[in-house]
């Protein structure tokens, strides 16, 4: 990573087809350019096709649709109470 100097790396082999560590609205290395796009859980469904989101398609949904993120940062988790959870769960599995 030192050896980068200024330049950014771009791991495109992480945004390629069935890959799920994709940013949303991240465009997808594929020949039909889809895109991770973030959806409703209305949305969900066996007829789901992901195919649709494209390069093409997505900016008039994003025109269309209110902002998915509206109001993420302003959620408070609860970290610590995560935490002890996690801890519990991990002594209980001894």
């Amino acid at each position: 990573i030192d050896k980068r100097g200024g330049r950014l790396y771009v791991d495109t082999g992480q945004t390629g087809q069935s890959r799920t560590i994709a940013g949303p609205y991240s465009v997808r290395a594929h020949p039909r350019a889809t895109v991770s796009t973030p959806l409703s859980w209305d949305e969900l469904s066996g007829a789901l096709d992901p195919a649709r989101f494209t390069l093409a398609t997505v900016p008039a949904r994003v025109n269309e649709l209110p902002d998915p993120f509206a109001g993420f940062l302003d959620e408070r988790p609860d970290v610590a109470g995560a935490i002890g959870r996690i801890e519990r769960y991990v002594r209980s599995a001894r």
